[in-house]
């Protein structure tokens, strides 16, 4: 998956600026670029945050997704028994 296009993408699609994703991120527009063209490392929280402000709920589901499942079991299952108990569903 190729994030780093992802995040310039949604960015665009939401009509923001790299200055503009700065302010939004806490973080320089030089930054921004840098995600961009994957040059700097992504933190988890950071592509988390990036989703919300560009309203991408789709993008970072597909993004979770894409991760490696075994390693995410244990809050993959938090998240799943979270959302059966708030729709009431348990």
């Amino acid at each position: 998956m190729d994030v780093a296009g992802a995040l310039k993408t949604m960015r665009e699609r939401a009509g923001f600026s790299q200055e503009e994703m700065g302010e939004h991120m806490f973080t320089s527009k030089s930054s921004i670029c840098r995600m961009e063209a994957g040059k700097i490392a992504l933190k988890f929280h950071d592509v988390l945050r990036w989703c919300k402000i560009t309203d991408n709920a789709e993008a970072w589901m597909a993004m979770y997704a894409a991760f490696d499942i075994a390693a995410q079991v244990t809050p993959l299952t938090q998240i799943i028994t979270g959302f059966i108990t708030l729709g009431g569903i348990a």
